[in-house]
């Protein structure tokens, strides 16, 4: 009986363990989970999840000029991103962050050290400018 908790407890550990690590920070509401969210979105084709992870000013523009988010996920479209989170700065309800890009799919292309501005609005991190 003991030997059989043992097992279980070790597999459910390590199942647990290797979940978690794919599906990436455990805090969803982080300026480095707001970019992977944005760019996501993108790539899903999601215009409604899309305008969710941006600041307010961001967000106006787009839904005034509806053309501009069409054209952008059609940029996207056959595209997925890979993030790779460098540093993440806070100050006074702003964060930084640096990342390094890849998209994969139908435009391949890497960019390194891009930098990220999100604002903590509306009791949550929003991509900004």
């Amino acid at each position: 009986m003991w030997k059989s908790f043992v097992i279980f407890f070790f597999f459910a550990l390590t199942t647990s363990l290797s979940l978690s690590s794919c599906v990436g920070p455990k805090d969803d509401d982080s300026p480095a989970h707001t970019i992977v969210n944005s760019y996501t979105a993108l790539s899903q084709q999601d215009s409604v999840g899309y305008l969710e992870t941006l600041a307010r000013e961001k967000r106006e523009v787009y839904e005034a000029l509806p053309a501009a988010a069409h054209s952008l996920l059609r940029e996207w479209k056959g595209n997925r991103p890979e993030i790779t989170v460098l540093s993440v700065k806070r100050s006074n309800g702003t964060a930084t962050v640096l990342y390094d890009l890849k998209v994969r799919g139908r435009n391949p292309e890497e960019q390194d050290s891009l930098l990220a501005h999100t604002d903590l609005e509306e009791g949550g991190w929003k991509l900004g400018y």
